[in-house]
């Protein structure tokens, strides 16, 4: 399945099956307020990770439903959300109707062409890097760079092939199966080396500001513009 594909659906709560999965319930528009308030904490952790404060304009890279980007702009001057889905764009245009400090760019894979060089001051991508290939991950890295002021703070998620347990993982597994039924299915998680990615973001000009273990596979990352 392509990646333009497998993120559009004229259901929305397959919509939010794709953006969180079943780790709220097996109902997740039913659990609605309790990923607000997951997001809302998100939110504060980045306000202090990625320095935002009232000056700061930022991006929020596979914004989805907006839900962390509303947040995320009670703290910033404005914050730009860039997706690959009509889809999502279209819900969260609804979701954030009064939140007047967003924008929302479809943009293409790999592509932040929307902005210009040296122009935003922090950006994020929450659970979006969890599904790219090393080449998609350089690909943003590289306009990441470019359109980040000197000193700005980028944030991601990434899941770790050193940690993970490909015998006995249960989502390593899973989405072991969902890639050998369709070799292009964007929907399973991505595990990809720490080393390489760390490399790449040194040699295209970032300084590792913070990289931390999380939960299961997973590793949080700080980049910041040299």
């Amino acid at each position: 399945m392509q990646t333009a594909r497998y993120w559009e659906s004229s259901d929305e709560k397959e919509l939010l099956i794709r953006l969180a999965g079943f780790h709220f319930g097996p109902d997740p528009m039913a659990a609605k307020d309790q990923i607000d308030a997951n997001k809302k904490w998100v939110a504060s952790e980045l306000r202090s990770r990625l320095n935002i404060n009232g000056t700061s304009v930022g991006f929020d890279l596979g914004a989805g439903f907006g839900l962390l980007a509303k947040h995320v702009a009670a703290f910033a001057k404005f914050v730009h959300c860039c997706d690959i889905s009509q889809s999502f764009l279209k819900v969260a245009d609804k979701e954030c109707e009064r939140v007047l400090n967003l924008s929302f760019h479809e943009i293409q894979s790999g592509d932040l062409s929307v902005f210009t060089n040296d122009s935003m001051d922090f950006g994020y991508a929450n659970n979006v890097f969890i599904h790219l290939d090393i080449y998609e991950i350089l690909a943003y890295l590289k306009e990441i760079h470019r359109v980040l002021k000197p000193g700005g703070r980028f944030y991601f998620d990434l899941a770790e092939i050193e940690r993970v347990d490909s015998i006995n993982n249960p989502e390593f597994l899973d989405s072991y199966e969902l890639r050998r039924k369709d070799p292009f299915h964007k929907g399973c998680v991505q595990h990809n080396s720490l080393f390489a990615v760390h490399q790449i973001a040194q040699q295209l000009g970032f300084k590792i500001e913070s990289s931390k273990p999380t939960y299961d596979t997973f590793t949080d990352i700080i980049l910041s513009k040299a």
